[in-house]
C-alpha cells in the first residue's frame, strides 16, 4: 500500500503506464488481471463446463475480452498489429468462407465462430503482454492451472478411457501434451526467475506435472516429454557442480514418483511406442491421415468445409473422430489455401526465436518442438492452447526486440 493506492506486481504494469498508474487499479491492469485467469484456464478447458457459459476457458476468455475492450476504450493505446496477427486474420476469413461451399454449414459456421473468437484472444494477448515480464506472469499463470489440472487428474482418478485406466483432464493425449509444455514452462520460470519462492514452487510441479503425464498412458505426451528434456538441458551451465546436483535430484524424484504411482499397464502401454510406430495404427491414427488424404484428392483447392472432417469419418467408419493432424485435417477441411495460411502464421514466427535470448530461446524452441508433436498427432488448429501459444511468442519476439538482452531471458 503506497499513498492510499493498492500496489500490483511489476509484471503485470502494462506497457506505457506512468509510475502513479502502476500503483492502482487501472482498466489496463484489470484486464492484464483477467488475462493471467484466461492463461490458467487454458490446461484447465476440459474441467468444468457451466452451462450455457461454455468451459472455465471460454468464461475467463469472455472476461478478458470484456475487459480489454474497456481498457482500450479509456487510454485509446492500442498495439500496432503485426504480421502474425494479419496472417492469422486472412487463416480465419479463409475458414468463414469455406460456409459458402461446405457439406455441413452450421458446423463450419461453428467452426468459423470459434476461430474468431479465438483471434479475438490472441489479439487481447498481443495488446496486454508487452514486456518479458509481461509474457512470463503469463507462463506462471499457465503453470499454475496445469498444476491444478495435474492434482484433480490424479486426486479424482477417474479414468477416461476403457481398457488401460488413463487418467487426464479431457482427452489425455490432449492433456499429456499441454502438461509437457507447462513443465517447460516451470523449468524455464525456475531458472530465470529472482525468487526463491517461484523457483521452489515450479520445481515442485516438476513431478506433479510428471505424474500427470504418465498417469494419461500417453506414448505422445511421454515422446514430447523426453524431447523436451533433452532441448532444455542442452545447456553448458547445467554442467556445472550445483545444477548438476539439482537435476539430478529432481530426477530421482520425478522417477521415485512414477514408479511408485503408475500402474504396471500404464507403463506398458507408454513402453509399446517404439513397435507402435514402427509397425502399428498409431491408435488408428494412421486410418484417420489415409481418409484427410484421400477427402484432400476429392477436393485440393475448397476443400469440404471447415469443421467437416468428422462427418467424412462417420461415414467412412462409423465414428465420428477427428484427423489427428493439423496438417492434414486443414489440407481435407480448406484445401491447399487453408493450409498454406496455416504454415504463413507459423513462418512469421519462426526467425523472431532465434532473435530471443538465452533461456528464453531455449525455452521456446522446445516448446515449439512440442506443439509440433502434437500438431502432427492431434487435431489441434482450433484449439486455444495453439493460440495462446501464438500469441504468447509473438509478444515475446516483441518485447525482445525493445529490451536489454540480459532482460529477455538470457
Amino acid at each position: 500500500m503506497s499513498n492510499g493506492h493498492v500496489m500490483l506486481p511489476a509484471a503485470t504494469q502494462a506497457d506505457g503506464e506512468s509510475p502513479t498508474e502502476a500503483g492502482r487499479f487501472t482498466p489496463r491492469r484489470v484486464a492484464f488481471f483477467f488475462l493471467l485467469l484466461f492463461a490458467a484456464s487454458v490446461p484447465l478447458e476440459a474441467i468444468a463446463h457451466l452451462g450455457p457459459l461454455g468451459s472455465t476457458a471460454r468464461v475467463a476468455g469472455i472476461a478478458a475480452a470484456a475487459s480489454g475492450a474497456y481498457a482500450l476504450c479509456t487510454d485509446f493505446r492500442a498495439r500496432p498489429v503485426n504480421s502474425t496477427f494479419f496472417a492469422s486474420g486472412a487463416f480465419v476469413a479463409w475458414i468463414a468462407l469455406s460456409y459458402f461451399w461446405s457439406e455441413d454449414p452450421i458446423k463450419t459456421f461453428a467452426r468459423a465462430s470459434t476461430c474468431l473468437q479465438l483471434l479475438l484472444l490472441a489479439w487481447l494477448i498481443w495488446q496486454e503482454a508487452r514486456s518479458s515480464d509481461a509474457c512470463l506472469a503469463l507462463m506462471k499463470a499457465y503453470v499454475a492451472g496445469a498444476a491444478i489440472a495435474c492434482a484433480d487428474a490424479i486426486i479424482t482418478h477417474h479414468p477416461v478411457h476403457r481398457g488401460v485406466p488413463r487418467f487426464s483432464i479431457g482427452d489425455p493425449n490432449d492433456f499429456g501434451v499441454v502438461v509437457v509444455i507447462a513443465m517447460v514452462m516451470a523449468y524455464h520460470v525456475a531458472v530465470t526467475s529472482s525468487s526463491r519462492l517461484t523457483r521452489v514452487a515450479c520445481a515442485c510441479f516438476l513431478p506433479l506435472g510428471a505424474l500427470g503425464i504418465f498417469l494419461t498412458a500417453s506414448r505422445t505426451a511421454v515422446v514430447a516429454l523426453l524431447l523436451a528434456v533433452l532441448v532444455m538441458l542442452f545447456d553448458r551451465r547445467n554442467l556445472g557442480t550445483r545444477r548438476l546436483t539439482v537435476i539430478a535430484l529432481m530426477t530421482a524424484v520425478m522417477a521415485v514418483v512414477v514408479v511408485h504411482n503408475v500402474s504396471q499397464s500404464q507403463l506398458n502401454r507408454i513402453a509399446t511406442t517404439r513397435s507402435e510406430v514402427a509397425g502399428g495404427s498409431l491408435d488408428q491414427r494412421t486410418t484417420q491421415w489415409a481418409i484427410s488424404v484421400r477427402t484432400f484428392g476429392g477436393h485440393p483447392i475448397l476443400g469440404v468445409g471447415a469443421g467437416t472432417f468428422r462427418d467424412i469419418s462417420q461415414q467412412e467408419t462409423g465414428v465420428s473422430s477427428p484427423a489427428h493432424s493439423v496438417f492434414l485435417g486443414l489440407l481435407a477441411d480448406t484445401g491447399v489455401p487453408g493450409l498454406i495460411l496455416f504454415v504463413v502464421i507459423l513462418l512469421t514466427l519462426a526467425p523472431g526465436i532465434g532473435r530471443l535470448s538465452g533461456n528464453t530461446r531455449r525455452a521456446w524452441v522446445a516448446i515449439g518442438l512440442i506443439w509440433l508433436i502434437g500438431a502432427f498427432t492431434l487435431s489441434w488448429e482450433h484449439r486455444k492452447i495453439t493460440w495462446f501459444l501464438f500469441f504468447l511468442l509473438a509478444a515475446q519476439i516483441a518485447a525482445s526486440r525493445n529490451e536489454p538482452r540480459c532482460t529477455a531471458g538470457s
